[in-house]
């Protein structure tokens, strides 16, 4: 940059650091510690680094975020989860400097103007520090793994199902093992549904709202683990009760499908939809009742 750039820059950062200007409201696509870089270094080349960086993206913000966590399974799932409709809009290629590599890669293409009219790169050389030994980058494109989330789902479908047979029998085993299995459920769900309600609705971080998931798990889905511990000690009507929730939760998952295939609904859920929906339609299409009979539904036929 020309002196009279730098002293700019300088100033600003200066500026910048003092205590009532230093926090801010940070937001990990749009306003983070790479973005506020990017928009820095931009004024500083008069725009040159927004001109060349508006052709649009071939990923969404989830799909750049997924090139980072898809080899970590469960976090992946999680932060999927977790993160609505809003990054999964189109974005062009300004907004994936929200990752510090995308940042180094396009301030490196920028060229602009010196003083003496010259058309000069603005990162004159590069060159690497230190590399982790093995360490092969981010790939371009995440695997979708939606395959392994509907595996997981599938198998916690069929482990409800064995374990309703198992309390169908009448033995107290039976009973307590499957009260068990629906407070395990109610943990796994609940804990991430009420999780996703917290950020929802208590906080600043947008990204999480509107998010169709809370129809998959919510604080609702916490109750099964109260009833499940109730169910397994033979307390009352909670088996009914507990029956009731999964059959209103199976129901708002449903209709979270249905949007998706018959609606404009465009948050890109697969993953969650497939590891949560066959585990809830098990245990409400095949509760055993506390008189130890089936629920009738159309589906109950097949399912024995």
């Amino acid at each position: 940059l020309a002196p009279a750039k730098r002293l700019q820059m300088a100033r600003f950062l200066e500026n910048n650091i003092l205590p009532e200007n230093r926090e801010y409201l940070y937001d990990h696509y749009f306003d983070n510690c790479s973005t506020r870089i990017r928009d820095l270094i931009d004024r500083m080349v008069d725009g040159e680094l927004a001109a060349i960086t508006g052709a649009h993206s071939p990923l969404t913000l989830r799909g750049h975020t997924r090139r980072y966590t898809y080899q970590y399974f469960f976090m992946d799932w999680l932060l999927m989860f977790l993160m609505g409709r809003s990054i999964d809009q189109p974005i062009n290629e300004w907004d994936e400097m929200f990752l510090p590599d995308e940042l180094e890669k396009y301030v490196g293409r920028v060229k602009y103007r010196d003083e003496q009219g010259n058309t000069i790169p603005l990162v004159s050389d590069s060159y690497v520090y230190y590399k982790s030994a093995g360490y092969q980058g981010a790939p371009a494109r995440a695997p979708a793994r939606w395959l392994p989330g509907l595996f997981c789902g599938l198998i916690l479908a069929g482990a409800a199902l064995t374990l309703a047979r198992y309390k169908k029998r009448g033995s107290k085993p039976g009973r307590i093992l499957y009260g068990l299995y629906n407070s395990l459920i109610g943990l796994l769900l609940g804990i991430p549904g009420l999780v996703l309600t917290f950020l929802m609705f208590f906080t600043d971080h947008q990204v999480t709202y509107y998010n169709e998931n809370l129809l998959l798990a919510n604080p609702l889905t916490a109750l099964a683990i109260p009833l499940g511990l109730l169910a397994a000690l033979n307390v009352g009507r909670s088996s009914s009760y507990l029956l009731y929730l999964w059959r209103l939760l199976a129901a708002a998952a449903v209709l979270a499908l249905v949007g998706k295939l018959f609606t404009s609904v465009d948050q890109e859920n697969w993953r969650s939809l497939g590891a949560i929906l066959p585990v809830l339609l098990a245990l409400a299409l095949y509760s055993p009742t506390p008189h130890g009979k089936s629920l009738q539904l159309p589906c109950s036929k097949w399912l024995r």
